[in-house]
């Protein structure tokens, strides 16, 4: 069964949005969630292919496996929360007018699938607090240009970047040795044509709060490239 709802503000009374609570609402452009929510169920968006945005604000401390499933025309994601921990497995998949994407410090993993699909995302900056990608989490991002590793990843899971064949250049900041053309570490250097291991050298890459990459070589610090979000 289907419906139509066009916008939608959830009383702070709420604390739950429960597993398959919009799903199939085809019609929902917008919707406010409001701070008393602690929880976004499995489902919960699922098929909700006229949303356009969304702000997951810094209450909420889990999101359910496919909760924003197939939101075809999401192109704007924002997550405040600094008590997520995790984001689902086929959380945005399907997502593929996702162009930006925040993930906020505290995370510490992301779930198999969790962005699959999501063609828009050109760059990907990742919080310090993440130390496992699951397993193709960011499978076919088709137009992922740049990719920056924390310093504090353990485990990128199999295939986790397959399919991101644009990659240019990949920053690793963590202890992992991402290598070119090898499909270890979940394909993360597979099809980059530069990568940047800061561990394995006296020269040092480092991103700035604000997306700017530096390579320092000895006394000499180069700007060499952007990750941020802004246009």
């Amino acid at each position: 069964m289907f419906f139509i709802l066009l916008n939608i503000n959830i009383g702070n009374s709420v604390t739950i949005i429960g597993s398959n609570a919009f799903n199939g609402c085809l019609e929902l452009v917008s919707i406010t969630i409001p701070e008393s929510v602690t929880s976004i169920g499995k489902y919960a968006f699922y098929d909700c292919d006229s949303l356009t945005s969304i702000s997951i604000p810094d209450s909420v401390t889990s999101i359910g496996s496919h909760a924003f499933y197939n939101c075809a025309d999401l192109t704007s994601v924002k997550i405040t929360s600094s008590t997520l921990k995790s984001i689902g497995s086929n959380a945005f998949a399907g997502c593929k007018n996702i162009k930006e994407i925040d993930i906020p410090s505290g995370v510490t993993r992301i779930g198999s699938y969790a962005f699959a699909g999501c063609e828009g995302i050109m760059s990907l900056k990742m919080p310090d607090s993440i130390t496992n990608i699951d397993s193709y989490a960011f499978l076919n991002c088709y137009n992922l240009t740049n990719l920056d590793i924390p310093k504090n990843i353990k485990k990128i899971d199999t295939g986790a970047f397959y399919g991101c064949y644009k990659l240019i250049e990949v920053y690793n900041r963590s202890r992992l040795e991402i290598q070119k053309g090898n499909d270890n570490h979940g394909y993360a250097g597979f099809y980059a044509l530069n990568i940047y291991n800061s561990m394995y050298s006296t020269q040092k890459t480092e991103v700035d709060y604000n997306g700017f990459v530096f390579y320092e070589d000895n006394d000499i610090c180069y700007l060499i490239a952007y990750v941020g979000n802004e246009t």
